[in-house]
């Protein structure tokens, strides 16, 4: 019986010996491999099929919340990256968006524009002329003028032109959101006419008020 035991302790450690612990080994080895090789495949398939991140542009954009009328500092201003899809129309370069002044409330994280950060106003204004804001009946227009362009004004009542070539002393456009949103209700039109016209066109903007909507504004040619 012991010596039983004793053969079948003796093909027991034949079974675990040198040998079968080295193939153990290279198995698991193989194994390893196998699975690196798998995981290294997944990642490199991954990379081909994850889509390239989307170019980004610079845009000047307000650091922090800006009053309408402030002067805008350096301290007020930072650099953000956009995506290059989103248009910023009229965006400033940080260098010359300092020492402007704000014609509208900038709210934080806002693009910094010609039309929402202006030099002086007032000064371009002639003699016989004044200034006055004007409400739109087609607020998108106010995107697409420039200070100096010409405005027909039209009287939302009789719909007849209240004033000829209205000359646009600012603009400002809808605000812009990075994803592409936009809101008109900061839009905002100055145009300066002849003091002989302040008046009718003072009526018409009552008249507009009291309808709840803007007057009827025609682009002309300069000149």
């Amino acid at each position: 019986m012991t010596g039983a035991r004793r053969g079948g302790s003796a093909r027991f450690e034949a079974l675990r010996g040198p040998g079968r612990q080295a193939r153990w080994q290279r198995a698991r080895l193989r194994r390893i491999a196998a699975a690196a090789l798998v995981a290294v495949a997944v990642c490199a398939a991954w990379g081909l099929l994850r889509p390239a991140p989307e170019a980004t542009v610079a845009v000047t954009v307000a650091a922090r919340p800006i009053a309408a009328g402030a002067k805008i500092s350096a301290a007020d201003l930072r650099t953000a990256q956009w995506p290059s899809s989103v248009a910023v129309p009229g965006v400033l370069p940080l260098s010359t968006a300092a020492g402007r002044t704000a014609t509208a409330a900038i709210a934080a994280g806002e693009p910094v524009t010609q039309s929402r950060a202006t030099r002086s106003t007032w000064g371009v204004l002639r003699a016989d002329e004044q200034a006055f804001t004007i409400p739109l009946a087609d607020p998108a227009l106010a995107g697409l003028l420039s200070p100096g362009d010409l405005l027909d004004l039209y009287d939302p009542g009789d719909h007849r032109v209240v004033v000829s070539a209205a000359r646009v002393v600012m603009s400002t456009t809808p605000k812009v959101e990075p994803m592409g949103g936009s809101a008109t209700a900061d839009v905002m039109v100055v145009v300066a006419v002849p003091r002989r016209n302040s008046a009718e066109l003072a009526g018409s903007l009552a008249t507009a008020a009291t309808l709840g909507t803007g007057l009827v504004a025609a682009a002309r040619p300069r000149g």
